[in-house]
């Protein structure tokens, strides 16, 4: 069921056919789209923030050996 409403998410908005995300997609309108549809179900709890960060690749192969 959860598999199928991902996958045919476009018919919910009335749209026939799927988006197409491309290099010309805007990404502030996508972001805008995932906050609203998460905001649908979940709020965030008072006292917790969340903030932009980017990681170095080697702190990304550092936290996967981690688990390895």
């Amino acid at each position: 069921m959860f598999n199928f409403v991902l996958r045919n998410r476009h018919l919910f908005r009335g749209k026939l056919k799927k988006e197409v995300f491309d290099f010309n997609t805007s990404i502030a309108a996508f972001r805008d789209q995932c906050e609203a549809g998460a905001a649908r179900f979940w709020r965030i709890p008072e006292g917790i923030t969340i903030r932009e960060a980017t990681m170095a690749m080697d702190e990304i192969v550092a936290f996967i050996k981690k688990f390895l």
